[in-house]
């Protein structure tokens, strides 16, 4: 049952995306952006800023942490669950924790959020405190954005295929994803989004 759910929190992530009808009302997914921070270190959660606005909070977007984990029978893929489901599902014999992930997704009406004139900031939380990674790159709507810490840009963008099983389309194949740019040691990478509407119920 976890499985089913990750797999549709990605594929649904609060909305349902496909073809319209009569029961669905969609927009150009150039209106939506899907920011994920991917870190090896012992992150606790992290706060997304746009133009100094939290985002991904409260009734504003969509957040959730994210634990991938390396599983011995999954044949070399990774897997990924929702913390907040299982919080302890990779401290297994068989399952080894290798990426925390922090997932926001923007863009509905609602969240009143103009993705394509803002400047990405995020506060980070750890043991040691608080800290501000203040970016100077502009988001751009119909995008995955992964951020990932610039020690640990090596690991990830050697993935030369999706890494994570089942397929989630923000992985897919980090070594080919478009890079944007280093900023206060973290590190941006694009890949498009498939679907050319996302829709939800009216």
């Amino acid at each position: 049952m976890r499985k089913i759910s990750i797999i549709l929190f990605f594929m649904v992530i609060g909305v349902f995306l496909g073809c319209p009808t009569e029961e669905l009302e969609c927009t150009d997914s150039n209106n939506f952006v899907n920011l994920n921070v991917l870190t090896t270190d012992n992150v606790d959660s992290i706060h997304f800023f746009l133009n100094k606005k939290q985002v991904c909070h409260s009734n504003i977007g969509v957040f959730h942490n994210i634990l991938i984990c390396e599983d011995s029978s999954a044949k070399g893929y990774l897997s990924a669950i929702m913390a907040d489901d299982a919080p302890d599902e990779c401290d297994t014999p068989n399952k080894k924790l290798i990426w925390k992930g922090f997932h926001c997704f923007i863009g509905n009406s609602s969240d009143h959020v103009d993705i394509d004139s803002s400047i990405l900031s995020l506060e980070i939380f750890s043991s040691a405190g608080s800290s501000m990674i203040n970016t100077s790159q502009v988001i751009l709507g119909g995008r995955h954005i992964n951020i990932i810490p610039e020690t640990d840009t090596t690991k990830w963008f050697g993935y030369d295929q999706n890494p994570i099983r089942p397929y989630f389309d923000e992985f897919n194949t980090p070594a080919l994803s478009m890079r944007m740019g280093c900023n206060n040691n973290y590190c941006m990478a694009a890949l498009p989004m498939t679907q050319k509407e996302i829709c939800r119920d009216k």
